[in-house]
């Protein structure tokens, strides 16, 4: 069995460790080590490509002395088909669009059928037809008299969602997600010298990031494991949807703990007030995501709660001593505050290295 020089190493190791701790017999790791070869340098195909690429290059060399003008001709002619294409009204050039997009979906989706190895070149083919498809969406709504962003975007986030699900696509999926934050930003009104959403921006993110959140949590328990196909796509989207929900609920209140809910004028004391409940708030949220990936052993969970739970720590700490503390002071502070957390960090390591230990056979 011939491996790349990387892989090949990989497999020897892992037979080593294998045969050391004693899973595998010794007989059995001399086998895999005798039929593990370590592939060389390819010289036969580095020669076959040198001569597609020389004769790539004649045949270009040919095309560009003899046939210059026959060339200058295609290209006028894609050019003026191109300018009489921007031309026509946009209802024509929406539907035109939207058929070239569900042809790259469909050449994407043979493609895939025939390559399913070669996942990041079928979800950029994928990406290619979803943002045909928006901006056809683009050019109807223009058709019809309609340039509210919002619009276009929220129905663009539609379209994405249906796609990533139909499609099984991660990447497509999250655009949705990403068009469906940028919808919610886009829809604003200009007055008193600010911006007066309502909510404002990362407060509306924050009920996103909860919709999210406990969608994929309700979807990943509640669809019924006898629908194979819809099981199957919910918990291919289950990982992106619940980390993009908690990006979303921990960046807008970790926002919201700096700038409150209300960015209209207000005086500082309820200002004060408004920072405070949404501090306690995004500390809240912090222990109560660390405890639930405690009680689920679930790392995603742990670590987000973790890290933006001393993001919150250190922000107020710049926030309430940069100014009222020596900068000497400070950073002794903010110093062994770090070498504390180290050392826990370390102490914790140390004890999950021991139980590992311990648990392998003498």
């Amino acid at each position: 069995m011939k491996l790349p020089k990387k892989k090949a190493k990989v497999v020897l190791e892992t037979v080593a460790t294998l045969e050391s701790d004693r899973i595998i017999a010794p007989e059995v790791a001399s086998a895999i080590r005798a039929n593990v070869e370590p592939m060389g340098f390819d010289w036969r195909r580095l020669a076959r490509y040198s001569f597609i690429a020389a004769l790539c290059c004649i045949v270009i060399a040919l095309v560009a002395t003899f046939c210059d003008e026959y060339v200058i001709e295609l290209l006028n002619r894609a050019w003026a088909f191109i300018r009489q294409f921007l031309r026509m009204p946009p209802i024509v050039r929406s539907v035109g669009v939207a058929a070239a997009s569900a042809l790259v979906i469909w050449l994407g989706l043979k493609r895939r059928a025939t390559h399913p190895d070669k996942i990041y070149s079928n979800e950029a083919v994928f990406t290619i037809g979803a943002a045909g498809f928006a901006c056809s969406i683009y050019l109807f709504c223009r058709s019809i008299n309609v340039v509210d962003a919002h619009l276009v975007l929220l129905t663009s986030s539609l379209l994405y969602f249906f796609l990533g699900l139909a499609l099984e696509s991660k990447l497509i999926w999250a655009y949705g997600i990403l068009t469906v934050s940028s919808a919610l930003g886009a829809d604003v009104d200009y007055g008193w010298g600010c911006y007066s959403l309502g909510m404002n921006y990362p407060l509306r993110t924050v009920v996103l990031g909860a919709v999210l959140l406990g969608g994929a949590t309700l979807a990943a328990y509640a669809i019924n494991a006898s629908l194979t196909a819809l099981k199957r796509r919910v918990d291919l989207l289950f990982g992106v949807t619940r980390v993009f929900g908690l990006l979303h609920l921990f960046m807008s209140l970790w926002i919201l703990s700096l700038w409150g809910s209300d960015w209209d004028y207000h005086p500082a004391v309820n200002f004060r007030t408004d920072l405070m409940w949404w501090s306690l708030a995004f500390g809240a949220v912090a222990v109560a995501t660390v405890v639930w990936g405690l009680f689920k052993d679930d790392s995603v969970l742990r670590g987000f709660g973790l890290t933006f739970f001393f993001i919150e720590l250190y922000t107020k700490f710049f926030e309430y001593f940069w100014n009222g503390l020596h900068k000497a002071v400070f950073f002794a502070i903010l110093g062994v505050s770090f070498w504390l957390v180290g050392r826990k960090a370390e102490a914790m390591w140390t004890m999950k290295l021991s139980r590992t230990q311990s648990k392998e056979p003498s």
